[in-house]
């Protein structure tokens, strides 16, 4: 059974194959723990909020250079990691995954909250992670975010 675990910020791609038909997302999460792939570590942390298991924190460690596959730009090796921040204000960030079939498409689309440890992965779909920034005001009440350089160069590439 080959699934494709990626998350989105780390740079960390990974392919597993358990030889079974379905797992959850977590146990792929696992199995990337403990089989990262070539010159890279990967590490998550779990917690429980209000009885529900949920990554919140992500991390991997590239041993080389390495190229964005979306990019095409060189990082630096060393340690890429992201976590959720749920008490920050006026947003904060909360991790989301997605679960995709071959052909891209979303296959939880509009299922609602189900656990990562409770969604099952099949064979061929990969899972997608993100660290979403949520607001929790409105924006009128949250200060503005100006415009930077460094964000306009990153706009023009």
């Amino acid at each position: 059974m080959a699934i494709s675990l990626r998350v989105v910020g780390i740079f960390y791609r990974n392919t597993v194959d358990l030889g079974v038909g379905s797992m959850s997302v977590r146990d792929l999460v696992d199995a990337s723990v403990s089989d990262p792939g070539a010159g890279v570590a990967f590490s998550y942390s779990n917690t429980i909020i209000n009885g529900i298991n949920s990554p919140s924190y992500f991390s991997a460690t590239y041993q080389n250079s390495f190229v964005s596959s979306l990019s095409g730009l060189t990082y630096d090796p060393g340690t890429y990691e992201l976590q959720e921040v749920l008490t920050t204000r006026p947003s904060y960030t909360v991790w989301q995954y997605y679960i995709m079939d071959a052909e891209g498409r979303f296959v939880n689309n509009g299922a609602g909250l189900v656990p990562y440890d409770q969604a099952t992965v099949l064979d061929g779909q990969s899972v997608v992670w993100r660290l979403l920034t949520i607001l929790a005001q409105p924006s009128v009440q949250a200060p503005r975010f100006a415009p930077t350089e460094q964000k306009a160069k990153a706009l023009s590439m």
